[in-house]
């Protein structure tokens, strides 16, 4: 969902802006982050290249803690109105890690989950 629409539904008074705003940067933070492609290693150990693979997410994860505590905070200074502009069109706003997954696999033309083992249509092969 386009961050303009939900801004302009929530009609944000001056202090309530200054939150908008510190949500936003998080998302954009999310959203750049999401975007900038990741170097797989060949190099070092299993245990290593598996980490590898995994901090990433975990940095995924701590940004959208980070995106949870500003909803939270622009939520809590809302009235009543805007709150239901907000529980039916802020959490669209928030992009996952499945999207990016989703994203990656379409461009891809891949539909494998973690395992490598999903067909186009998402069912399982035969082994």
């Amino acid at each position: 969902m386009q961050l303009e629409l939900v801004h302009d539904a929530l009609r944000l008074d001056r202090r309530q802006e200054a939150l908008w705003l510190a949500y936003t940067d998080r998302l954009q933070a999310l959203l750049s982050d999401m975007q900038r492609p990741r170097a797989v290693s060949a190099q070092g150990d299993a245990l290593h290249r598996v980490e590898d693979r995994i901090a990433p997410l975990r940095n995924r994860l701590a940004a959208l803690d980070q995106i949870s505590a500003a909803a939270g905070d622009l939520y809590r200074v809302l009235d009543e109105r805007q709150r239901g502009v907000a529980d039916e069109m802020l959490p669209a706003t928030v992009p996952l890690l499945a999207d990016r997954i989703e994203m990656e696999n379409s461009r891809n033309g891949d539909m494998r989950g973690p395992g490598g083992d999903m067909q186009q249509g998402g069912q399982r092969r035969r082994r």
